[in-house]
């Protein structure tokens, strides 16, 4: 069902997820710190991480953004901190979903199986015929990149979650994408275990990979009180 690395440093909580998830049928790597943590995920196909904020030797945040960098494997933060800011700056370091403490075991495994249902339709996805073109944007489904100007070769490294709202825009495009369609899409759970904020976040942080001018979107309308709208026309490749 796929292979998850926890990272927690509390040894009680630790311990109460890994059998939890393991009795779900999950495989499950633990570490208490991200030196530990690093060293899991360099010598393991990890499918999914679940990482604490307040770490002995470090911050969640940073390990976000490090693990950023090289990998777009999906990431579930988990934070004592019950305030709107914690959860922003998770998602605009890259994290995929967060859960703030204390937490039901059984929310935590639901957004589990849904992103690990996620990687395997991205597996199953990935076609030869995974290139959609609008204007001079190119966006490969395959790898999760994006050309901004297709006689240009330089291309921007987009998280699973921000590929997947983009195809789901582009392959939508001039229709409006109601929020709710969103969330039953790409988190396919329960609207009560998303933050409300979750969908405003991901576009912000969309926008700043695709517009020129994220303050001034040309491209990723917000149709206020509905929803989301691809305002340029689409092909596929």
């Amino acid at each position: 069902m796929g292979k998850i690395l926890l990272l927690e440093d509390d040894k009680s909580l630790n311990r109460g997820i890994s059998f939890k998830l393991k009795k779900e049928g999950f495989e499950v790597e633990t570490a208490f710190c991200i030196g530990e943590a690093k060293n899991i995920f360099d010598n393991n196909k990890i499918d999914l991480i679940i990482t604490d904020i307040g770490l002995p030797d470090g911050s969640g945040f940073d390990f976000c953004e490090e693990i950023r960098k090289i990998s777009n494997v999906y990431i579930i933060m988990l934070t004592a901190l019950d305030e709107e800011f914690n959860a922003v700056m998770g998602y605009e370091i890259g994290a995929d979903d967060y859960v703030t403490k204390p937490f039901s075991l059984a929310i935590l495994v639901s957004k589990v199986k849904a992103f690990m249902k996620r990687a395997g339709n991205d597996e199953k996805e990935k076609t030869s015929e995974n290139i959609l073109i609008s204007e001079d944007i190119e966006f490969d489904y395959g790898d999760y990149t994006l050309i901004l100007n297709r006689e240009d070769t330089e291309k921007v490294q987009l998280t699973k979650t921000e590929g997947k709202l983009l195809k789901l825009l582009m392959e939508n495009a001039m229709n409006i994408i109601q929020k709710e369609q969103i969330l039953d899409i790409l988190w396919d759970m329960d609207g009560n275990f998303v933050d409300d904020n979750t969908v405003a976040v991901y576009m912000r942080r969309l926008r700043k990979k695709v517009e020129k001018d994220p303050s001034e979107p040309i491209f990723i309308k917000n149709i206020r009180g509905i929803g989301y709208k691809w305002n340029a026309g689409c092909v596929r490749k």
